[in-house]
């Protein structure tokens, strides 16, 4: 979690503090062209790039609107209320829709054309703690595809899968999908968790347990149920497929009493190990994971410098969540795929994109093929015999598999 800026960790309720270069506002309009745009401050018309007025540029697909509020005018007004009239630059059939750029980044056309079964279903108390399903409709129970977001676990939320997965495609092939969303570090670290890591990792068992203990009303195989997820939602599912059963069938919790095994894990540039020292060992300029174990910073470098020199705090909290630590040889086959990787993944070599680097799937590899585990690693340029993706694992491993 990133601490906030010391002056205002300094800061006092009663300071009376000199606004010395005025106040900022952004607003962005859904448009990427607008016309007969009206800017007005607390009813007054705003001019176009003048000191006390606004600016106006296209970004990402928004129009966007900054509006500048000089020092000598702050104290004076006190209320800031601002409006905005525009006309679109373009007509949209259905109403309101984010931009074109926006909706093809996030997919949300995907997302509208197959709605969830059931949206927000709460797996726990936390507002975050919940889940969206789609229920296939072929008979008999249905393998599963249980669904982690990336965005190192501060981020995102589970409308990601549209990114990455082509939902009607899985319920096509006769899968059930589910998408979940997870408290977040900073959630954790609110509540004072150490290391606030396991609070999204505790998640994502808990919902598993929790969609297994649906699997008679949903019509879902319980035995047939893969891991998967891009990013730090891969590396949450690669823990979840190596760590041992956290079942508890002796207990009083109906939900706990259901395994957290998987068939198999499909993940996308998940990270492999959360050891500095073997991530290190393998790229030399890693800078991923000193936030998920509470070492603040404002960039990821600055978190893992730290992180690095307090390794040796860590070690039980490594062999708990890290994945790598987890491995053993009743582990259930993993497929991982790096789409971005940019040149041949070589152990202990700089990489573009140490944090989503092909060098974390051979690491893992090398572990697991060591203890009879199938590990199958994908990148471009990898040489292995035809194409295959996230979307073709899931289908062709599920489907096969018997139930």
């Amino acid at each position: 979690m990133e601490s906030p800026p010391q002056i205002l960790q300094e800061a006092k309720v009663e300071d009376d503090v000199l606004i010395e270069r005025g106040i900022g506002f952004r607003l962005r309009l859904p448009y990427a062209k607008v016309g007969d745009l009206d800017v007005r401050l607390n009813g007054r018309a705003l001019v176009k790039d003048a000191p006390d007025g606004y600016q106006t540029w296209t970004a990402e697909g928004w129009t966007q609107i900054q509006v500048h509020v000089p020092p000598g005018n702050s104290e004076a007004t006190g209320l800031y209320f601002i409006t905005c009239d525009y006309q679109p630059g373009e007509t949209r059939p259905t109403g309101w829709m984010p931009p074109t750029a926006v909706r093809e980044q996030c997919a949300t056309d995907q997302a509208d054309a197959t709605p969830a079964t059931f949206t927000d279903v709460p797996y726990g108390s936390h507002f975050r703690q919940t889940m969206d399903v789609w229920l296939s409709e072929s008979d008999p129970p249905r393998p599963v595809v249980f669904y982690l977001h990336g965005g190192g676990w501060a981020a995102q939320d589970k409308t990601d899968i549209h990114q990455h997965l082509d939902v009607r495609g899985l319920l096509d092939a006769g899968l059930s999908v589910a998408s979940i969303n997870y408290r977040f570090l900073i959630d954790a670290g609110a509540a004072n968790v150490t290391p606030p890591l396991q609070w999204p990792l505790q998640d994502a068992a808990r919902a598993l347990q929790f969609l297994r203990s649906k699997a008679s009303g949903w019509n879902l195989d319980k035995r047939r149920v893969a891991a998967c997820g891009v990013s730090a939602g891969g590396c949450a599912s690669l823990w979840l497929a190596m760590h041992a059963d956290m079942a508890e069938p002796a207990g009083d919790d109906p939900v706990a009493k259901e395994s957290t095994r998987v068939l198999f894990s499909a993940t996308m540039a998940p990270q492999t190990s959360l050891d500095p020292g073997q991530l290190m060992e393998w790229i030399p300029n890693s800078e991923y994971g000193g936030h998920a174990f509470g070492y603040p910073g404002a960039t990821r470098p600055e978190a893992f410098a730290p992180f690095l020199a307090h390794r040796d705090d860590h070690l039980a909290d490594f062999q708990r969540y890290s994945p790598l630590s987890q491995a053993s040889a009743d582990d259930p086959p993993a497929f991982l795929f790096y789409p971005r990787q940019d040149k041949p993944p070589v152990k202990g070599e700089p990489q573009t994109d140490p944090t989503h680097s092909a060098v974390l799937g051979l690491m893992l590899q090398e572990r697991l093929e060591s203890l009879g585990v199938s590990c199958v690693v994908r990148y471009p340029g990898d040489g292995l015999p035809g194409e295959s993706s996230l979307q073709q694992t899931l289908i062709q491993s599920l489907t096969s598999a018997k139930p």
